[in-house]
């Protein structure tokens, strides 16, 4: 049974085919790049290098929502057809 925002784990993998993997992490690193002020949503780390841009392609950021709303599903369920 998959409760709160693991939902948006397995609603994730419905909506693309091709991901066969999900990595849920709560990295130091990651918390406080989400908090910085004038953060493109669609796309939080700036392509600095053309490599970023070859491997990591977007990444989009997800609000903040109390654990277990089910916005964090829908959010993650339409991110999924395009990353």
């Amino acid at each position: 049974c998959l409760v709160g925002s693991e939902r948006g784990i397995r609603d994730r993998s419905r909506n693309n085919p091709c991901c066969k993997a999900v990595v849920h992490l709560h990295s130091t690193w990651s918390t406080a790049l989400s908090c910085l002020e004038g953060l493109d949503p669609q796309n939080v780390i700036r392509p600095f290098t053309p490599y970023v841009v070859m491997r990591m392609g977007d990444i989009p950021l997800v609000p903040y929502y109390r654990p277990g709303d089910d916005r964090i599903a829908r959010d993650l369920a339409a991110l999924s057809a395009r990353h």
